[in-house]
Formats: C-alpha cells, structure tokens, sequence
C-alpha cells in the first residue's frame, strides 16, 4: 500500500500519508510491523518462564492478524477524510466504527493466540503480553524517529 499513501508505521498502526510512501520508508515500517510484534510476543513468553515456545507460532500469529488491516487500508483508500472545519460523510463514520471493531478484534485475537502460542495464564499471561506490546510499540516508533 506504500504507493497508495498508506503506511504501517508500527507495530499496530495504520494511517494515510500525503502522497506515495518512499520505499526506504516502507521497508523501516515493515520491520517494525512485523518482525518486531512477533519477536517481542516471542521474547516476552521466554521472559514470562516458557523455555519451550516457538518464534514460528509467534510470526504466524502476528501474520494472520495484519490481514484485516489490509481491509482497513482499502477502506482508508476509499472514506474521504475531512479537512478541518469540513463535515465529515455519513462514509466516515462508518469506517470509524469499523476501525474501532477491528482494533478491538485485533486485541481480543491477539490475546488469544499468544495465549495459546505461548501456554501462559492469569497473571503472567497479562504482564508478558503487556509487555511485549508496550515493548514492541515503543521499540517500533523509537526506531522509526531514529532512522529519519
């Protein structure tokens, strides 16, 4: 979608970019989309006291769940964002409820999955997972200002 204007800059985010995003750019946010989520989830299980995970279940959790976002970037393409002191669309509403559901999906499936990648519970699965998404994020968006 780099060409498009629509960036992943993030572990969790997706957002339109005023013209095409420069491919040095999109490569910087894949590494922070990707990689990073599933080697922090992965990290923080190790942390938590699980010697046995596996990074594999980590890369493919995280995978499956970018695929909504997809869907979001095509919406992102398609709703008309409103400049300021310009009515939004009754579209623009729309596609902001199905962002609130799809981040909300996101979470509880993430929750989900690293639960079961990882075979953590209760308290500790709470704190790794905490963790490993604060960890991730911060990492990501720190790298992203450090590299330009």
């Amino acid at each position: 979608f780099a060409p498009f204007g629509i960036r992943f800059s993030g572990p969790f985010d997706l957002h339109p970019h005023a013209g095409p995003v420069p491919w040095p750019t999109a490569l910087a946010d894949w590494g922070t989309y990707f990689p990073l989520p599933a080697a922090a989830l992965w990290l923080a299980a190790r942390l938590a006291g699980r010697a046995r995970v596996r990074l594999v279940d980590f890369a493919t959790l995280v995978g499956v769940l970018r695929l909504p976002y997809l869907g979001l970037a095509l919406l992102t393409l398609a709703v008309k964002l409103p400049k300021v002191g310009e009515r939004p669309s009754a579209f623009f509403y729309v596609y902001g409820v199905m962002v609130l559901g799809v981040v909300v999906w996101y979470f509880v499936m993430l929750t989900n999955g690293y639960r079961t990648a990882s075979g953590l519970r209760g308290k500790r699965l709470a704190a790794s997972l905490v963790l490993a998404i604060v960890g991730a994020e911060v990492l990501g968006e720190l790298g992203l200002h450090l590299l330009g």
